[in-house]
């Protein structure tokens, strides 16, 4: 009869808390459960075993004997030892009347092996279902604005909401829409992490917007208005007289909405001065008179 090292099965060093235990077994449960391994004889084997070894470490007194027990274990085997009568009492019975536990587990711990704690008859607490997650991309238009998707997850149709201003790295939940997993578990949720997509003429920095604005050079020289589109709706603005290209113009409140607020960040328009083409010679006759009075 072979030596069982639970703790190796479990991935956990001896001085492993009891939180650590369980979570460690939650995983291994969870990767290895014959409903995610359908005719795989080694998950199956392997489910078996990360159960047999949370069924004695997950219990303080069994844990506790096991310990004690260590690589002398053989010492143990004589049925009329104490150790053996401690473990012994009625035997617990099996699905379908198999016992799909080791002979060291029987030989030393099967007289109180507990069904119900184990995913054989898995308890919700100890089989939670899996979460989903998915990535979601949205123009930036569609980060300004809001917007409704429909998904298709696995033949499913998700319908989400995504709320003004949301930003790239956020993670939106979507409840119950993620796998069940084990028989009759409960749905876990889906997480979708959004990325904004760059859009060619703003800039996004936070809840700021950044663009470069044309300005021709009479305007930039004396001042004027002109009209700009943004995502919400198109806004004039007065563009200072001498203005440089690089001059930086904040507009308050009409950068990205923030999200889950009702703020605004700002817009900041950077000019850049653009000369005229394709001039008649009458115009250029104007650029020169007025560049020679300029000087």
């Amino acid at each position: 009869m072979e030596y069982k090292d639970y703790y190796a099965v479990l991935g956990v060093g001896k001085e492993a808390s009891e939180s650590e235990i369980k979570k460690a077994y939650r995983k291994l449960a969870i990767k290895y459960h014959p409903d995610k391994n359908k005719d795989n004889k080694e998950a199956e084997a392997k489910f078996k075993e990360v159960s047999e070894a949370y069924q004695v470490l997950g219990d303080a007194e069994k844990r506790k004997k096991y310990d004690a027990m260590g690589a002398n274990w053989q010492s143990y085997s004589d049925p009329s030892s104490q150790f053996w009568s401690d473990f012994r009492g009625s035997r617990s019975s099996f699905r379908e009347g198999a016992n799909p536990f080791s002979d060291f587990f029987n030989q030393f711990f099967g007289g109180s092996f507990n069904f119900a704690d184990t995913p054989f008859g898995m308890r919700e607490e100890f089989y939670q279902s899996a979460d989903v997650e998915a990535v979601l991309e949205l123009s930036l238009r569609e980060a300004y604005l809001g917007v409704n998707k429909t998904l298709r997850l696995e033949g499913e149709k998700v319908k989400i909401k995504v709320l003004p201003g949301v930003r790239t790295g956020q993670k939106l939940r979507v409840k119950g829409k993620g796998n069940s997993v084990g028989r009759g578990g409960q749905r876990g949720d889906l997480y979708l992490s959004v990325s904004v997509l760059q859009d060619p003429d703003y800039l996004r920095q936070g809840d700021d917007l950044i663009a470069e604005v044309e300005v021709d050079i009479f305007t930039a020289s004396l001042g004027g208005e002109i009209e700009i589109e943004t995502f919400g709706k198109n806004l004039k603005v007065m563009i200072p007289a001498k203005s440089d290209s690089g001059k930086k113009l904040r507009l308050k409140g009409h950068g990205m909405p923030v999200y889950g607020s009702r703020k605004f960040g700002d817009m900041y328009l950077i000019i850049k001065i653009f000369t005229p083409k394709n001039l008649t010679d009458s115009q250029k006759e104007v650029l020169s008179r007025l560049k020679k009075e300029v000087r």
